[in-house]
């Protein structure tokens, strides 16, 4: 059954023939750990720093229409997040930075949703913040070379969507950012995050047009 169901993120470019679409970057899915033990582990070993294979159970949410039938309500799901160090932390005085390869992190539905939510597949990542500070920003855009994100889902379809982008906030950190034997100093911490990418939005007569005649080709099935 999910097949009939399962949603195509950039599929309403179906859309693009007609002249009332335009595309938009849109945020369409965030999570939100639940408890305050500070999990979210980044290990600094000396000879280089990466978050280690941690899991943490978090509420999901899908932000538009996808194939779960879920929307803006909370999915149970345990997140698990690696990570690669690829350059050494940089700092100007009043912020630190550390370039991040092959992170991935994977949201698996643990209720009566199951399966993989989201993916961000072998993606790159920046990694900090203000020196000092408590907070600190995992982020990265996919709009260059040396920039990638990349995502999978059993419930969306990413195919052709451009500009995707996440955003992960780290507070509080029980360790103050800074550096340490040249990389980003290791820490605990909360987190929460947020997923988008840019896609075709038909404009409301268009989508009005395309919903009917999605609703016809449910009851012929039906």
């Amino acid at each position: 059954m999910k097949s009939l169901f399962r949603i195509t993120i950039a599929g309403l470019t179906l859309a693009t023939t007609f002249s009332l679409a335009h595309a938009q970057t849109v945020t369409f899915a965030n999570f939100q750990q639940i408890g305050l033990t500070k999990p979210f582990e980044f290990i600094n070993n000396g000879v280089n720093s990466n978050f280690t294979t941690t899991t943490l159970p978090v509420n999901f949410q899908f932000l538009i229409p996808n194939g779960s039938g879920s929307m803006n309500t909370n999915i149970p799901a345990n997140l698990t997040i690696t990570s690669v160090q690829s350059a050494t932390a940089t700092t100007d005085g009043f912020s630190v930075t550390q370039r991040l390869q092959n992170v991935q992190m994977t949201f698996v539905g643990t209720g009566a949703i199951t399966g993989n939510l989201l993916t961000v597949i072998n993606s790159t990542g920046s990694l900090g913040g203000a020196v000092g500070a408590l907070t600190g920003t995992l982020a990265e855009t996919d709009n260059g070379a040396q920039q990638i994100v990349t995502y999978s889902s059993a419930y969306l379809d990413f195919s052709a969507t451009t500009q995707r982008n996440y955003s992960i906030t780290v507070d509080p950190m029980d360790t103050p950012l800074g550096i340490t034997a040249s990389y980003l100093t290791g820490f605990h911490a909360d987190a929460t995050g947020q997923f988008a990418a840019n896609i075709v939005i038909p404009e409301p007569s268009t989508l009005l047009l395309l919903g009917i005649g999605a609703l016809g080709l449910l009851i012929r099935r039906r």
